[in-house]
């Protein structure tokens, strides 16, 4: 059975990286960086080391819509309604290259678990499917017939889901062209918001109207409804385990407990909605970005059972569950104990003289009215994967040396206070 140890912490304030809506948060894979891309056009990088000062960078020319790290943190991938994909080194000193994969704005940009292959959905009406490596072009999935507001891969890796403002969420195979594996279609609401639960079959959709809906997709069933929010539904996350929900709104920010199928926590503490959230690898923390341009970084304070494929009777299953809002506690947030961080780096890269722009081959099965096909730049942005590689294991050494005198400085500060307590009893 899930068991709450206490309920989730403020532990940090973060801002300054952003003049306007937080429309997307990621961390890291090692949880020692926090991506945030906002209306204002900018990406923001936070380390989260204590007395680290964050940067932010800038070369989009519209709103960012998603962003997402590759699985070794070496490259951040940015969408924007200016109709681009960019990729970031996540570094004070950074390069950006530019892919422009869809004619209109792109909403939803997506790395593989394995780092592979990147998804992209756009205004356009289409998921693109393409190669992490040199950029090129696999497939489209066609089926949408309004904006595609989300694309996010399964665990596995061999499948993605997209959510349209056409009413419908679609369940897509990667590994096969042609149509879809299912479409669920929301009678009473638009999807706005879509994950795969890490361990089962299973996808979480939030919707205007303020709802969230759990569906298996072996079944192709409705699993779970909570009616929690009175506003739209603005972002969702499973944490690592897949015990808990955080969904966020346009009111506040809620945890789901989905093996108790309700929801356990309302939390505060923006002014004007939540728009983003993202919860760290280890579960240990998330993140909750705002309308006000502010985010704020939780303790999450959360314990649970192992969730496994094959259940046993000390092991509890997700069952089928309708939930109100009515239950859940307040979380209070007291500002005044929490530590703040600002932005003071700003690493501009909207010149064209200091971008590459790839437009990619997309012959197989592109309509005819896409970009025009030229397939140049392959090298060079492969070049750039091998270089952030090798950068990103250089900077782990750096960081292993710095936790290793950080530890030794913490010794010598305990035994320096031994000494200054041992001479003032002799005084």
């Amino acid at each position: 059975m899930s068991v709450l140890f206490d309920e989730p912490a403020l532990e940090r304030e973060l801002r300054g990286g952003h003049k306007g809506c937080i429309s997307s948060l990621c961390f890291s894979p090692n949880g020692k960086q926090l991506a945030s891309g906002g209306t204002d056009c900018f990406l923001s990088i936070w380390p989260l080391s204590k007395k680290m000062t964050a940067y932010r960078m800038h070369g989009h020319t519209k709103p960012i819509t998603d962003l997402s790290y590759n699985p070794t943190g070496s490259l951040v991938a940015t969408s924007s309604l200016d109709s681009s994909v960019r990729f970031w080194v996540p570094t004070v000193n950074g390069r950006c290259t530019i892919l422009k994969p869809h004619l209109r704005g792109v909403r939803s940009v997506k790395f593989s678990p394995h780092g592979d292959t990147f998804a992209t959905a756009s205004d356009d009406k289409m998921i693109k499917l393409w190669d992490s490596k040199d950029q090129r072009f696999i497939r489209n999935f066609k089926q949408h017939r309004n904006w595609v507001r989300r694309v996010r891969y399964s665990n596995a890796g061999n499948q993605v889901v997209s959510c349209s403002d056409d009413k419908t969420t679609i369940l897509w195979d990667i590994r096969k062209a042609g149509g879809p594996v299912h479409c669920f279609y929301e009678g009473r609401g638009t999807p706005t918001s879509v994950q795969f639960h890490p361990v089962y079959d299973i996808i979480a959709v939030g919707l205007t109207g303020g709802s969230v809906k759990l569906f298996d997709t072996r079944m192709f069933k409705l699993l779970q409804f909570y009616e929690i929010f009175n506003g739209d539904v603005s972002d969702i996350t499973f944490d690592p385990n897949g015990s808990y929900i955080i969904a966020g709104s346009k009111n506040d920010t809620k945890v789901l407990d989905i093996l108790e199928g309700r929801a356990i926590y309302n939390i505060g503490g923006h002014a004007g909605g939540v728009s983003s959230v993202s919860i760290s690898s280890d579960g240990k923390q998330f993140v909750t970005g705002g309308m006000d341009g502010i985010m704020l970084l939780w303790k999450s304070n959360l314990t649970y059972v192992p969730l496994t494929e094959t259940p046993s009777k000390s092991r509890r299953r997700i069952r089928p569950s309708i939930a109100s809002q009515d239950d859940a506690l307040e979380v209070k947030v007291t500002p005044k104990h929490i530590e703040h961080s600002e932005v003071e780096e700003t690493l501009d890269m909207s010149h064209p003289e200091e971008e590459l722009e790839i437009q990619i081959d997309q012959s197989e099965d592109a309509e005819s009215d896409e970009v025009e096909s030229k397939n140049f730049g392959g090298t060079e942005i492969a070049n750039l994967f091998n270089q952030n590689e090798l950068q990103a294991k250089q900077i782990l050494a750096l960081e292993a040396k710095t936790e290793i005198l950080q530890a030794r400085l913490d010794r010598m500060e305990k035994q320096l206070k031994k000494f200054e307590d041992a001479a003032n009893e002799k005084i």
